[in-house]
């Protein structure tokens, strides 16, 4: 407080040893920094005016009470001046700085949009990168399915062409050496329409001489005429395998015949020994009837009913010897064709002890090419045709029962009208 109020005094007794000299302080007063203001300066310089008139009436004391007021009131208006410069200042800079600060409050908005939109964006191609790797690696994924796929199709198609390609080499071995079975029995068929004529004659003959005969014991005759008409069907037989083999050699009738289907299952049977002792040793296999007397004669297409049993005949023998290679103790192979009538059918029944077919097969081995066998052993077309001869030119139906390893049955059924 004493420090301030040196300070005061100070500038008074200076200003009053001026006035007392005779100088004139008003210039020196209206000058100090920070005293701008006119009115300010006009009451400074009122005060000067009395403290410089008391001083002229040598008034000093009063003078310095002036000049004390002078120090206070100067202090007083330049703070209040100070203060307003500052605050026109601040107003200045505010204006002058406002705009920059808006510009850079947008600036800086801006900033963070775009700083959010870039890691928007971010994600976005992120997103994108790894939607875009997982279709990548799933259409690869897919692209080596397809290729594995058609790779394997191919392999098992060229598995097909090769098993159709042996069944078909199968197929025309067999053919050629049917042509050339065919032409053997053109050249002997003439031979053995003799014999069968012969035999015919000789039984008619025999039947007709039996009162020359009298000499001659019973049982001999019994025994000569048993002969004879055992010749005599073996005979008729031949030349019933020899009309048929040569019936293969034009196109198949398709004229329906009646016909007494015991006489074809007879064929069929002699022609399926005699083409099985190349399959099984003679020795071994068993072909045997069973056929149902007095059956009434039924409307077929004879080549065709043939052609049905030889097919179902070559499968079960080709059946027996898959059985007969394994070995099995005590087995002998057997087929028993059999004929009956029944209420609204006339049916035939093959049955063979061979292999049988497995229950998944069931279903399979009537579709075409089809075959359990090795191409070399079979070309799957057995049971294939024998469904069309049956569906297709007779009221018939065919029926297959097999059980693996305990043989198969097969019913061919006439309907009667």
């Amino acid at each position: 407080m004493l420090s301030n109020i040196r300070l005061h005094i100070l500038p008074s007794f200076t200003l009053l040893l001026l006035l007392v000299l005779g100088a004139s302080p008003v210039h020196a007063a209206i000058d100090p920094p920070g005293v701008l203001n006119p009115t300010h300066r006009a009451e400074l310089n009122t005060l000067l005016e009395k403290a410089q008139a008391k001083a002229g009436q040598n008034l000093n004391r009063y003078a310095i009470d002036d000049l004390n007021s002078f120090d206070k009131l100067l202090d007083s208006f330049s703070a209040l001046e100070i203060k307003d410069s500052i605050k026109l200042l601040e107003l200045e800079y505010r204006q002058s700085t406002g705009g920059r600060s808006d510009e850079l409050a947008a600036k800086r908005l801006s900033i963070d949009e775009l700083t959010k939109a870039k890691f928007t964006n971010q994600n976005r191609y992120n997103q994108l990168i790894r939607k875009a790797g997982i279709a990548f690696a799933a259409w690869f994924v897919i692209i080596i399915i397809l290729l594995q796929l058609r790779k394997r199709h191919l392999r098992r198609q060229g598995k097909l062409l090769e098993e159709s390609s042996a069944k078909l080499a199968s197929q025309t071995t067999r053919t050629d050496f049917g042509k050339k079975y065919i032409l053997t029995n053109k050249k002997i068929k003439p031979s053995l329409e003799k014999i069968n004529r012969s035999a015919e004659s000789l039984s008619q003959n025999f039947q007709g001489s039996n009162n020359l005969l009298t000499g001659i014991e019973p049982e001999v005759t019994k025994k000569i005429a048993e002969e004879i008409k055992a010749f005599e069907h073996q005979a008729g037989t031949e030349l019933r395998i020899s009309s048929y083999l040569a019936s293969l050699e034009s196109d198949p009738s398709s004229e329906k015949q009646t016909v007494d289907i015991n006489s074809i299952c007879d064929t069929a049977v002699e022609i399926a020994m005699r083409g099985g002792s190349f399959i099984i040793p003679p020795e071994v296999l068993s072909i045997s009837k069973d056929l149902e007397k007095n059956l009434p004669k039924i409307n077929v297409i004879p080549e065709a009913i043939n052609a049905l049993l030889l097919n179902i005949l070559s499968n079960s023998l080709m059946a027996l010897r898959a059985k007969y290679d394994e070995g099995v103790k005590g087995y002998q192979p057997k087929i028993v064709v059999s004929t009956r009538i029944l209420p609204r059918f006339l049916q035939i029944r093959i049955r063979d002890n061979g292999d049988g077919i497995p229950k998944e097969h069931i279903d399979k081995v009537m579709q075409e090419f089809y075959s359990l066998r090795t191409a070399e052993k079979s070309a799957g077309l057995g049971l294939t045709d024998s469904l069309k001869i049956v569906g297709e030119p007779h009221k018939s139906e065919l029926k297959l029962e097999s059980i693996a390893g305990d043989g198969t049955d097969i019913y061919i059924k006439f309907f009667l009208s």
